[in-house]
């Protein structure tokens, strides 16, 4: 498949989970633990079938694969309390911050080299992502606070996108899927007694969006790990559009109870400030 088509649809069906996993939040399940903990599941079950056919090696050197499936874990917890706590208009932006972070672990780690003018789309990357929590009653100090779960997660999504980059060298991409997946959902079985409790009391029908939620991220991160192997900064960079973002502001215009409503004014804020944000992405992206 074309690796140009493959990450666009990664990005759209990343897009399609974080709305999904917004409405789960509000209307389904309560604890984002579980939440976390079905689709990460998910991922494992539906990979293991798939890799199943084309076959399954137990690689020579398993550290990159439990190194990415680590960061992968925390990346994943800290995506899933982002959309509990953040409105999508915020969350899907801030994922140009995983351009940013790749640029530099490449500078740090790789010994790339980037022009005056690079650095400073990244300092406009951050900047931009620390206003875009702006609403009605914004609070630099408050923005910070609730900012920081959706900073790291993009952190550790850089990271592990990194690390996934590292393990994909030494299988086929199907064997790389699975193990990653499989060490992931290892490091989150720590994560049981956080909801344990929970699986019982929760009726069978409020699954629905939690399954929603990992068939999309499934499919999302399946293609995505295709185009990390091929190219990290151009696949974090697709795959960083909010596309969740442009669909989320005409719903709150036409149904404002549904994931969140404000202004018209704070749109265009958030929106001017995504654009710049992925603008300069997309520059650092193409260097």
């Amino acid at each position: 498949m074309n690796f140009t088509l493959i990450i666009w649809l990664s990005s759209f069906a990343f897009g399609l989970q974080t709305i999904i996993g917004k409405l789960t939040s509000k209307y389904s399940l309560q604890n984002p633990w579980l939440l976390n903990f079905f689709w990460t599941s998910f991922n494992l079950i539906l990979t293991a079938i798939i890799a199943s056919f084309f076959g399954i090696n137990l690689p020579g050197n398993l550290t990159p694969y439990i190194v990415a499936g680590f960061f992968l874990a925390i990346g994943n917890i800290l995506l899933t309390y982002s959309i509990y706590t953040l409105d999508v208009t915020v969350i899907s932006p801030l994922f140009a911050l995983r351009t940013a972070f790749t640029a530099i672990i490449g500078v740090l780690f790789l010994k790339e080299h980037f022009s005056v003018l690079q650095y400073l789309m990244i300092i406009i990357i951050f900047l931009s992502g620390l206003l875009i929590r702006i609403d009605e009653k914004f609070s630099l100090k408050k923005s910070m606070r609730d900012l920081w779960l959706g900073v790291a997660c993009m952190f550790f999504l850089s990271v592990s996108s990194a690390t996934i980059k590292i393990a994909s060298v030494n299988s086929g991409y199907w064997n790389n899927v699975f193990w990653i997946n499989l060490f992931t959902s290892m490091f989150l079985l720590l994560t049981i007694p956080k909801f344990i409790k929970d699986i019982k009391s929760t009726l069978i029908t409020r699954y629905i969006g939690a399954l929603g939620y990992s068939l999309t991220g499934g499919i999302g991160r399946l293609l995505m790990f295709f185009g990390l192997a091929s190219n990290v900064t151009v696949t974090t960079a697709v795959t960083s559009l909010p596309l969740s973002m442009i669909i989320t502001i005409p719903l709150a215009y036409i149904f404002p109870q549904l994931l969140e409503k404000h202004t018209t004014k704070i749109y265009v804020i958030r929106l001017i400030l995504a654009t710049i944000m992925i603008g300069c992405s997309i520059k650092l992206s193409l260097r």
